[in-house]
């Protein structure tokens, strides 16, 4: 008897719940809450992240390095535009929307390669997007009597590349710069004019001396010699090792190639292999820096470096110009510039060199250093 009263207490109790539920609703429903205030609106982050010179100097020169030469690859493009031109390839009506697909690629594929480097990776996707432009390049070189050639590579894949090497650094300024985001923002962006302003120059130099086809490929392999050296910072060999090979690339490709460079092939290596070797100083300059000097002192190092840096900025033309002299000046040929080639590549191995001995010195195991 027991367990059924129970057993019908427990029903009554059921029958009351649902019974004061459905007056409760009734009640909602003749008069609704009031809704909540929308809580005021606060940036995503307010914090100032802690100071950290490496980090902030990596972040800004490598931004702007990325709108230098890649966005000046795409907004010199009316130069090259007008060679294609005049060798008779198509109209400039048609032309320019090359030109054009590829700056709308870039902004139109901006979505799905974020989605893409949340998934591998900003580093790996600088390493896929510089690849495509790279590729993009230099396979225009074998396209300059296609127009359909033309707008798959240099639009498509040029522009899509450039989509997600933006996408992975593009963010940078917001994410390192609190203070001074606005002005940091539009010293990284003033690039992109100073890149198509530049590339602009460079890129009629090379048309004139090396013709359509060569130029396509040079710029090509310039992309690969700038894309290279943004890897080392983050390599599992460390900065000061990463600095040491990459200035003992630069210097064996200036002493062992450049005085024998006679064909654009030739110069195109040499462009890459010295341009990775001497775009890995830059890159790596900072993180040598924290490295060695740590977070508190990078500002002072980088200045020191900056200051005896002047000495060779002065002194480097009128030396090498002196070395051109002594040997029978310009009109001598390409024998009389080797002296001064050797003198360049010779004080890049020499600082290879002391760079490995800071490097054996710290420890003289194969670690991340």
């Amino acid at each position: 008897m027991s367990d059924k009263s129970s057993l019908e207490e427990f029903e009554d109790d059921l029958e009351a719940d649902a019974d004061l539920r459905a007056r409760v609703a009734a009640l909602e429903a003749r008069f609704p809450p009031t809704p909540k205030p929308p809580a005021a609106w606060t940036p995503a982050s307010t914090a100032v992240p802690p100071l950290n010179h490496q980090r902030d100097r990596e972040a800004f020169r490598g931004r702007r390095w990325f709108d230098i030469n890649y966005l000046g690859i795409i907004y010199s493009w009316g130069v090259v535009q007008t060679s294609l031109v005049s060798s008779g390839l198509s109209s400039p009506s048609t032309l320019s929307f090359v030109g054009g697909l590829a700056v709308c690629c870039m902004s139109g594929f901006a979505l799905p390669a974020h989605y893409i480097i949340e998934r591998i990776g900003p580093r790996n996707a600088v390493l896929v997007g510089g690849g495509m432009i790279s590729f993009g390049q230099i396979a225009s070189g074998w396209s300059t009597r296609s127009v359909a050639g033309l707008f798959v590579l240099q639009g498509l894949v040029v522009g899509t590349g450039c989509a997600l090497c933006f996408m992975a650094v593009g963010p940078l300024p917001s994410r390192y710069f609190i203070r001074r985001r606005g002005l940091a923002s539009g010293l990284v962006y003033s690039g992109a004019g100073i890149g198509g302003a530049a590339f602009s120059v460079l890129t009629q130099k090379l048309l004139d001396e090396f013709g359509i086809a060569w130029t396509f490929r040079i710029l090509g392999f310039m992309a690969i010699g700038i894309f290279v050296p943004c890897l080392f910072g983050d390599s599992s060999l460390g900065p000061l090792t990463s600095l040491a090979l990459s200035l003992y690339i630069s210097g064996l490709a200036v002493v062992a190639m450049w005085p024998f460079a006679r064909s654009p092939a030739v110069v195109a290596v040499f462009a890459v292999l010295n341009g990775a070797g001497t775009g890995g100083w830059f890159a790596l300059l900072p993180s040598v820096a924290g490295y060695v000097l740590g977070d508190e002192k990078v500002s002072s190092g980088l200045g020191t470096i900056e200051l005896c840096s002047c000495v060779g900025f002065l002194l480097g033309s009128p030396i090498a110009g002196f070395l051109l002299a002594a040997s029978g000046g310009e009109g001598a040929g390409l024998v009389a510039y080797k002296p001064a080639m050797w003198y360049a590549g010779g004080g890049t191995l020499a600082s290879a060199v002391l760079v490995t001995t800071v490097r054996l010195r710290a420890s003289m195991k194969l670690v991340r250093i």
